[in-house]
């Protein structure tokens, strides 16, 4: 492969994500506000369910505990 293809390769990853950032600037979407967004809202959800996992586990424990 010629060096100037493996040059547009790995710039075209790079010029990616810059690329989507100036679009979502130039149209006025607050990119960085709704990936903040979507990111709180994944981690309180992952944070939930291992809020429930525990709660289960201590459970059964007490329940084990208690009939042993």
């Amino acid at each position: 492969m010629p060096p100037e293809a493996e040059r547009g390769r790995s710039s075209d990853t790079e010029v990616r994500p810059r690329r989507l950032r100036d679009a979502a600037t130039r149209r006025g979407v607050p990119l960085a506000t709704i990936l903040v967004t979507v990111g709180v809202v994944v981690l309180t959800y992952l944070a939930g369910k291992l809020a429930y996992r525990i709660r289960d586990v201590l459970l059964m424990i007490a329940v084990a505990g208690s009939s042993a």
